[in-house]
Parts: structure tokens; C-alpha cells; sequence
């Protein structure tokens, strides 16, 4: 049986204090965020709410040990609600912190369903991860040396809030990173021999909102984004729809054990396998729904071409849009390449047993090699 559920509720305010005032933030409420985005935004509405500062604890995406020392000092502090505002590093820390649970460790080493333990607002300041309206955080395990995920009801926030004024100030490449990985997330779940056709209308118009921008900018000019800020946006959360009710593919396995090890950005990261990936799949299968997602990146792009031609086509666009760096920039060396593949293959199997096609260890081998 396959099945398709979401029980999100999704807000779209127009700015900061919209929201605040409509969620009535006050001091039962712990807020996890950046003080970046505290201090322009929050302070001067002079909140009640506890702070929690991300950065105290992380500079870059959460760990196992960060978590953890979160969960700890709210439950110290106590509170009515967790308020989460920021990117998917914030939302998917945040959401491991309102499971009940005394460690992240217990939380993936659990076989029972988890359970809640405080109210949950999902607030997203970036336009990727589709944190804010999928059911599955990712976290660096330091006892498992590997990015893993972890999924379920519990992990939906009560409300999933998108404000475009909070994208604003958002540094180009990050923009364009955030916006590479809900691409990702739209192509791999609409290519995934699990997907479900409801979740392929998420998924479908995720990618022809993020194609449409891609190509006004590339027109238009890179500050035409700023006119494009909520579709951005709600491209992310179509696809972090579509997250919920299927995992991503081989792209997303591949990043994940290399951005383990080498710390770099998820949505970079994710970008710089997909066009291999995307080439083994259009090489292996050309025929089924590869086909569809490419007629729909012709519409967007105003193209009449093959499979291979439309992902070619859309390569070109982003590399117009931003620049990718080869594997080894991040330290890598072809020589291990092997163990790389071999460390996907490993840890990664939610995700490889929803690529479009198998890829053995001697692809994925070959993948890491010829971007390395």
C-alpha cells in the first residue's frame, strides 16, 4: 500500500511582527535562533520569551553533542512551547529537543513510536531544507561518525511558519545553496520508486518554482530573487511535503557522507552530486518518470530537448547562477574514492533504497571520483 499523509499547518506572514503577534510569543515560550536574527527582528519588540542562541553551542550544522546540550538546559529552564526561527540546522536540532527523551542516542536507537514532549513552531528563515513542514531531522551522531536521519509523526512542527521578510538579508550563495537542495528534494522524491502520485504534486511544483526563479534571475539578474522570496519559500516547504511521505535518493546519500566527514554546507554539498547522479540515472533508465521531470524542466526553461539535454540545459543555468567547487577543494582524494562509496552504501540505505536505480559501489566509486 502506498500512502501519502501530512497533517501540516502552514502560516504565511508578511513580517516578524505578524507572526509574533499571532502566535502570542510571551515568557512560557523558548525561542532557538541566532542572535543575528534576534537582534533586528525580536528585540525590539520587547518579547518575554527565553533565548537559546544556536551559536553557543554550533557553529555549523547539529550534532549529537549539541543537541543534547540544548535538550538539557531547556528542560532546565522549562517552558509551555519551543519556538524554533531559523534554518534547517535550528529546525532540525529543535525538533529533537521536543521529542521525549532524555538523548539524542535514545532517540535513534528507539523501536517504539516517539512521543512529544513540548509544542512545536517551525519557523524558517532559509529556503532549502523544508524543515519546517517535513517529519525528519538530520543530526551529525558523533558516536556513529555519520549525518543520519530520523523520521516519524512526532518530528511535524504544530505550525510551520513562512515570513519572506526573514530571506531578505540572506547572503547570495546561501540563498543559492538552500535553493539547490529543495530542488534536490523535489527531483529525487519525484524520481523515487516509492513516491506517491499526491506527494508528486508537491514535489512537481517545488521544482518548477525553483526552475522558474533560476531562470528569471539568470534574465533578470540576481537581485530579481528578492521579488521571488515567498515562491522560493513555499518551494522548499512543497518539497519538504513531499520529504515527509518519502525519503530523497542517492544525491542526498552521497552528501550526507561527505558533508559528515567534511563539514561542508548540506545544500552545496547536495549540488555538487546531482548532476553525476542525475546523468547515471538519465543513463541507465532514460524512460519513466525521468522523462516527466525533464518535460517539466523544459516548460520552465522554454526548451524542446531529450532527458539528457534538459538536465544538461539545467546545469548550465545554475552554473551561471553560482559556482561549484570540485571534492578535493574540501580535501578529499580520488584514491578514496572507494571508501567513500563504501561508507554510503553502509550508512546511508533510507536513502539508496529510493534512488530511481540501483547504483553499486563501483558507480557510486566512479561518482566520487570524477567530482573529486
Amino acid at each position: 500500500m502506498n500512502k501519502f499523509h501530512t497533517p501540516v499547518v502552514v502560516y504565511e506572514c508578511p513580517d516578524v511582527k505578524a507572526f509574533v503577534d499571532e502566535f502570542a510569543l510571551g515568557k512560557d515560550d523558548i525561542v532557538l535562533t541566532h542572535r543575528f536574527l534576534a537582534e533586528p527582528y525580536l528585540n525590539p519588540l520587547g518579547l518575554e520569551c527565553s533565548y537559546i542562541f544556536y551559536e553557543d553551542y554550533e557553529k555549523g550544522e547539529p550534532s549529537e553533542n549539541t543537541v543534547d546540550a540544548i535538550r538539557a538546559l531547556v528542560k532546565e529552564r522549562g517552558c509551555k512551547r519551543l519556538v524554533a526561527i531559523g534554518g534547517g540546522s535550528i529546525l532540525d536540532a529543535a525538533k529533537m529537543v521536543a521529542i521525549k527523551a532524555d538523548t539524542t542516542a535514545e532517540i535513534y536507537a528507539s523501536t517504539t513510536p516517539l512521543e512529544r514532549e513540548l509544542p512545536l513552531v517551525l519557523v524558517a528563515t532559509t529556503c532549502g531544507t523544508g524543515s519546517e513542514t517535513s517529519n525528519i531531522s538530520v543530526i551529525y551522531m558523533n558516536s556513529a561518525g555519520s549525518k543520519m536521519g530520523r523520521s516519524g509523526p512526532a518530528f511535524f512542527g504544530d505550525a510551520s511558519v513562512l515570513i519572506p521578510q526573514l530571506l531578505e538579508n540572506l547572503p547570495y550563495d546561501t540563498f543559492m545553496y538552500c535553493s539547490l537542495d529543495a530542488l534536490i528534494h523535489g527531483i529525487e522524491i519525484y524520481m523515487s520508486p516509492n513516491a506517491h502520485a499526491f506527494s508528486n504534486v508537491y514535489n512537481a511544483e517545488a521544482v518548477r518554482l525553483i526552475v522558474r526563479g533560476f531562470k528569471k534571475m539568470q534574465t533578470d539578474g540576481k537581485d530579481a530573487r528578492k521579488g521571488m522570496l515567498l515562491n522560493f519559500a513555499r518551494a522548499s516547504s512543497y518539497a519538504g511535503i513531499g520529504l515527509s511521505n518519502n525519503p530523497c535518493g542517492a544525491i542526498h546519500a552521497c552528501a550526507m557522507v561527505f558533508g559528515g566527514r567534511h563539514g561542508t554546507p548540506h545544500g552545496m554539498t547536495n549540488a555538487i552530486f546531482m548532476s553525476s547522479v542525475l546523468k547515471r540515472y538519465a543513463e541507465k533508465q532514460p524512460t519513466g518518470t525521468i522523462e516527466e521531470l525533464a518535460k517539466i524542466i523544459c516548460e520552465e526553461l522554454g526548451i524542446k530537448t531529450d532527458t539528457v539535454g534538459a538536465f544538461s540545459s539545467l546545469d548550465q543555468l545554475i552554473a551561471e547562477l553560482i559556482t561549484l567547487d570540485p571534492l578535493s577543494k574540501f580535501g578529499m582524494k580520488k584514491s578514496d574514492a572507494r571508501e567513500y562509496a563504501e561508507k554510503v552504501l553502509a550508512t546511508q540505505q533510507r536513502l539508496m533504497i529510493n534512488s530511481y536505480v540501483d547504483l553499486p559501489v563501483e558507480e557510486l566509486a566512479t561518482i566520487f571520483e570524477e567530482l573529486c
